[in-house]
């Protein structure tokens, strides 16, 4: 469970069936599982959830999101093996831009998400 104090602002917001048990505050797949690397995420998980369960999906606005390294502001990011957001390298897809900085993983920044 996240100890996450960041806030959000969700635009639009989805629900699917989680095909896996998944914390909160990380980037979900097209299939409902956690996203991996190299892969677009559909969005970000609002809470906790148990394999298929309803998971509620911001896919639109800004949304605290688990580190998986340090990130400055601005950055484009990507998604690790795990969910977490990594700074984009070119030709990775962007999942968003940080509106925080953090200095290594297991923090949690805000994310504008981009369609």
């Amino acid at each position: 469970m996240s100890n996450c104090t960041k806030t959000s602002v969700p635009a639009a917001v989805i629900t699917m069936t989680a095909a896996e048990d998944m914390p909160a505050h990380r980037f979900i797949a097209y299939d409902g599982s956690l996203a991996n690397t190299g892969l677009k995420s559909i969005g970000i998980a609002d809470l906790d959830c148990n394999a298929n369960d309803k998971i509620a999906i911001t896919i639109l606005g800004v949304m605290p999101v688990e580190t998986g390294g340090p990130i400055n502001i601005g950055d484009a990011v990507t998604s690790t093996a795990f969910g977490k957001a990594l700074v984009a390298i070119e030709g990775e897809p962007i999942n968003g831009r940080a509106l925080d900085a953090a200095t290594g993983a297991d923090e949690f920044i805000r994310i504008l998400l981009v369609a």
